[in-house]
């Protein structure tokens, strides 16, 4: 057997240092992640001096070319760091920063490069449908200048004509400039003011994509709704008419990766159109050609966000490589991808996404071909193609995922494993429906009709999953669970191997590529996992001991702060985790100790601006206690009531309570915590203090009366968790996540048990401080998802 050639990983080295470049340089600025660049180049240099000192018999050619590739790994660095200065430089630069400092109203015109996405509901009375889309501004105007620009801006708009925009429209529109999110590959956010003017028509591909997106959901309608929707979610990640139920089943079941846009979409619909060329006589360069032709039209049909062209990128590279050119010339192919990918995006270096595509590529060009070639004997080809991609992604991207979760629900084990016969069939048949729908819509419906039997068993499998008994089993995550999933896919392939259900092959090129993966793997969680919060957190949650200490973003080292926990040390540590340096708003939802006797800790050291309390001041003693450490820091003390609100960078809230004071029902000072309705970057987020069961009633009757939405995507559960609660808030607010702040071992048995298992009960998930310690919000921009995260 022919050994591949240890030059086939020569790009490993730059591809690594460009990673570790591009994920530090936004952290530590440009020129410390030079210095550590060339410290780095320095220290390996002399240890390879030293080394060949000791082995002096084994040539200078040899210590030469070491030298000559830790020259090029740096070289690729500093690349790396000079790429990433000039994305930040291009970004913050201009006018952006000055129109955010003093929240300039500016008219602005561009175009949308992202479909919008709706928020849970209005968020304030009377404004409409609210939604947020990016739009790159290639020109603006404020009072004084007209600016020329190309910059990629964050709109977030209420009321009609929003929710109707589509990727190419030119459009133009009048806003306030808020600060970006920190990390955000975004210029700024724009509150826009009214509906946005359309400038003009996309492109010709634009249009010809929209009707393919328009024929594949005409081609689906006649058939039932679990169908209808999920057919052109399965193939161009289009959920709009997704039914939400099946939606939380998806997610209940394990399943949703299923209906987002990744390389498995591209990985599917390119195997059988090449080997449907190659079948037909097709060969030659006319593959490649064809192959090129099929990524570049699933691209525009599926939107060109980052996520999707990263995942387009890896599994068109997987494909091509292990069908046309084989896994010598795909390895190289796989590392000059991630060079490339990187140079273009250097925020993918953060991205979990791009790990697990990577890792998925790497599985496919090192364990796809041995499987394919062992399984061909017993099934045909194309099958065995199919199966082996399909089960390699899925055993390499094991490690990143139990990192990254931290749990493992049983249900979506069989669930996957039942879904996946599934996937294919329905993929192709949608795919040439919706290609089919651009000439006629009935031949393309009866494809369709074929097509719903295997996404009627994919949709079956999802209501089981969702509805089975088996619980979800947390397992270690971050580095523990990384090396669980590397110690069970190496036990996996071992058994195959063993069994004879795979080759026993295995050339230098494999070895030393799976090693590659361990490194990516291990570079991709430390990168992602080392710094705390996570890119894209909305809100986190403080473990503070029994108290509450919620941390809201908004924008880059500002936060608003509610409530100050019972611990100044706790709150100020969880603050500089955060990052946070300003807060120009202080939350105290009420004067219990567990809320307030923290606040010198927010105060500790950061630019604070005001103190927003409840009107009532009781226990005095604590109440008398705010205002003597606001006093002695400069700040006003003002007390809030239902319907006021406000503006901080990207974050919006409204206060709901309280309407009116609530006495010798319960708790008066809990009953008169300030409950808030906040929305960040599109995440709707209630927050309740210790309200009982007669302001929560209370609260409830306001918001009606005032045409208040409760409908929030997380809720942060009263008084802790206690059993004192009024059902109906969990009907009103239908969250899809909970976060209880809680001390461990306290002695007010808080969270309550039934509360949690009625939770549960509804498909509500639980996070709870006591256990997980700090919780992280987090918006992921690979697939617009909301997750939570714990430190």
């Amino acid at each position: 057997m022919t050994r591949e050639s240890p030059s086939d990983l020569r790009l490993l080295g730059p591809a690594v240092a460009l990673w570790v470049a591009c994920w530090g340089t936004p952290w530590l600025g440009p020129p410390a992640m030079a210095v550590l660049v060339a410290a780095a180049w320095c220290l390996g240099a002399s240890i390879g001096r030293l080394a060949g000192r000791a082995g002096e018999r084994r040539g200078a050619q040899r210590r030469r070319h070491r030298l000559w590739a830790l020259s090029l790994a740096a070289g690729c660095a500093l690349t790396g760091v000079v790429v990433c200065g000039l994305r930040l430089d291009a970004l913050h630069s201009g006018p952006w920063d000055q129109w955010a400092a003093t929240s300039s109203r500016i008219s602005l015109s561009g175009t949308v490069v992202s479909d919008p996405s709706p928020s849970a509901g209005p968020a304030w009375p009377g404004a409409g449908p609210s939604a947020t889309v990016t739009v790159r501004v290639t020109a603006a105007q404020d009072r004084l200048h007209r600016w020329v620009l190309r910059a990629p801006v964050l709109v977030f708009g209420q009321g009609e004509g929003w929710l109707d925009l589509r990727p190419g429209t030119p459009v133009s529109l009048d806003g306030a400039v808020r600060p970006a999110p920190a990390a955000a590959p975004l210029a700024a956010v724009v509150f826009a003011r009214g509906a946005p003017r359309i400038d003009g028509a996309p492109a010709p591909w634009w249009r010809g994509a929209e009707r393919l997106r328009t024929g594949l959901r005409e081609a689906a309608s006649g058939l039932p709704p679990d169908v209808a929707g999920l057919l052109p979610a399965l193939v161009v990640g289009d959920t709009t008419a997704m039914p939400p139920d099946l939606a939380d089943d998806l997610r209940a079941a394990g399943l949703a990766h299923l209906t987002a846009v990744s390389g498995a979409n591209i990985t599917i619909i390119l195997v059988a159109v090449l080997l449907a060329a190659r079948y037909a006589g097709v060969r030659g360069y006319a593959l490649p050609v064809l192959g090129l032709v099929t990524v570049l039209a699933f691209v525009i049909v599926a939107r060109p966000q980052p996520s999707v062209v990263r995942a387009v990128v890896m599994g068109g590279l997987a494909v091509m490589g292990v069908l046309l050119a084989g896994r010598r010339v795909g390895v190289q192919s796989l590392l000059a991808a991630v060079v490339g990918l990187l140079l273009i995006d250097p925020w993918l270096a953060r991205s979990w996404g791009f790990a697990l595509s990577v890792a998925a590529t790497g599985g496919l060009l090192v364990l796809a071909p041995a499987w394919r070639d062992t399984w061909s004997a017993r099934l045909p080809r194309p099958v065995a193609e199919s199966l082996a991609i399909a089960v390699a992604a899925q055993a390499a991207t094991l490690p990143l995922q139990l990192a990254l979760a931290g749990t493992v629900g049983w249900a979506a084990v069989p669930a996957n494993l039942a879904a996946e016969m599934a996937v294919a069939p329905a993929t192709v048949l949608g795919a040439m429906a919706g290609v089919v729908s651009l000439v006629s819509v009935p031949v393309a419906s009866l494809i369709a009709w074929v097509a719903g039997w295997p996404l009627a068993w994919i949709a079956g499998v999802a209501r089981w999953g969702a509805a089975t008994p088996l619980p979800d089993v947390h397992t270690p995550g971050g580095v523990v669970g990384l090396v669980v999933g590397l110690v069970l896919v190496a036990v996996v392939v071992a058994v195959l191997r063993r069994a004879g259900a795979v080759s026993h092959s295995s050339t230098l090129g494999q070895r030393v590529t799976a090693a590659v993966l361990v490194v990516v793997l291990l570079v991709a969680w430390w990168g992602t996992r080392a710094r705390w919060p996570p890119p894209g957190w909305v809100m986190v949650a403080c473990d503070v001991g029994q108290g509450d200490a919620l941390v809201l973003a908004a924008g880059r080292g500002t936060a608003m702060v509610v409530d100050a926990g019972p611990d100044v040390g706790a709150v100020d540590r969880c603050l500089r985790r955060l990052g946070v340096t300003r807060v120009p708003v202080v939350v105290l939802t009420h004067d219990h100790a567990d809320h307030v006797d923290g606040l010198p800790g927010v105060l500790r050291g950061r630019d604070v601006g005001q103190v927003l309390v409840s009107p009532l001041d009781d226990p005095l003693a604590q109440a008398s206690a705010v205002r003597r450490e606001a006093a002695s820091a400069g700040l006003p003390v003002s007390p809030l009531v239902a319907g006021q609100r406000g503006v901080l960078g990207s974050l919006a809230w409204q206060v709901l309570w309280p309407a009116r004071i609530i006495r010798g029902e319960g708790s008066d000072p809990n009953n008169a915590s300030v409950v808030l309705l906040v929305e960040v970057n599109g995440v709707r987020l209630l927050l309740t203090g210790d309200v009982e069961p007669p302001a929560q009633g209370a609260m409830m009757t306001w918001a009606a009366q005032h045409g208040v939405d409760l409908h929030a995507d997380v809720l942060k559960v009263p008084h802790h968790g206690s059993a004192n609660q009024d059902p109906a808030l969990w009907d009103a607010v239908d969250p899809r996540t909970a976060v209880i702040s809680v001390g461990a071992d306290n002695t007010y048995g808080h969270p309550d048990p039934q509360l949690v298992a009625t939770l549960q009960a509804r498909g509500i998930p639980v996070e709870r401080t006591d256990l997980d310690g700090d919780i992280a919000v987090v918006l992921f921009d690979d697939d617009d998802t909301l997750r939570v995260v714990t430190r």
